[in-house]
């Protein structure tokens, strides 16, 4: 729907995910949207001509997504998302040099490209654990960074440019994760969280096929583990063959994973 002028009002519909880049940019009399709340993707270009984006001060969301900051920031702003935000867009607050922090919720599953670039004031950032992903370039350029956390140990992390983390920045994070792995080359100085228990793991158990165990899938908020690296399996047979019960044992020389724990295959307790 690009530069269609004419448009002034958008129904969307209720189960609506995804909205693309750019869909209604130059749609400049759009004025009235409906904003589905299931909606967890989307680019920030997508509604930035409208006036319906226009009429808007402060933190703007879209469903689940934050969209963009709007208006003059005061010096040392700190900014909390909002719970039940799933992602934030790309570009969505950058250059903002009066952002000192931000507080994200648990809810948060993704960080867009370049979401914090030149954002020179930003001095602390915790990313949790739920966080699954962070775009290229997310805190490119933020040379005000004393700290920055991600608690993640398998966050998919897009290291294009070498750019995500700041080269002045403290990061802290897991050994052998993906964040210690994005920071090589980018000269910041990495400080390694504790250990992380293995048996604080989802557990998904498969089903028995002929003689082969039961398939055990272990995985950190929605991210798995891969055996042999992460973890191994040892198995405990019945008379007959049968598969009964796993002990699954972290591998702390390739991981940052602790620790070991055997669980039923047909109960799925779990015992230490």
């Amino acid at each position: 729907f690009a530069d269609n002028t004419r448009l002034k009002k958008l129904t969307l519909p209720k189960k609506l995910l995804t909205i693309g880049e750019g869909a209604f940019s130059g749609c400049t009399n759009l004025k009235t949207i409906n904003t589905p709340s299931k909606v967890k993707k989307m680019d920030n270009t997508a509604i930035s001509d409208t006036l319906w984006y226009k009429n808007r001060n402060g933190l703007i969301y879209f469903g689940k997504v934050l969209l963009d900051y709007r208006g003059p920031m005061v010096t040392d702003t700190w900014l909390k998302v909002k719970d039940g935000t799933v992602s934030v867009a790309s570009y969505a607050l950058a250059d903002q040099p009066e952002l000192t922090g931000i507080t994200f919720p648990d809810s948060l599953e993704s960080i867009g490209d370049h979401a914090f670039a030149l954002c020179t004031g930003l001095d602390n950032v915790v990313i949790p654990a739920s966080v699954k992903k962070i775009g290229q370039g997310a805190f490119r350029d933020c040379t005000g960074f004393g700290r920055i956390t991600v608690l993640n140990p398998l966050c998919e992390i897009d290291t294009n440019f070498n750019l995500v983390f700041p080269g002045n920045a403290s990061l802290y994070c897991h050994k052998f994760s993906t964040a210690e792995k994005a920071a090589e080359g980018s000269n910041c100085t990495v400080y390694h969280l504790a250990y992380i228990d293995i048996k604080d793991m989802d557990i998904t158990i498969g089903t028995q096929k002929g003689n082969k165990p039961p398939k055990v899938t272990l995985s950190y908020y929605g991210s798995k583990l891969k055996e042999g690296v992460h973890y191994n399996i040892s198995y405990r047979y019945t008379y007959n063959g049968t598969a009964y019960s796993a002990t699954v044992t972290a591998n702390d020389s390739t991981s940052c994973f602790t620790g070991k724990f055997t669980v039923d295959l047909d109960t799925g307790i779990i015992t230490n």
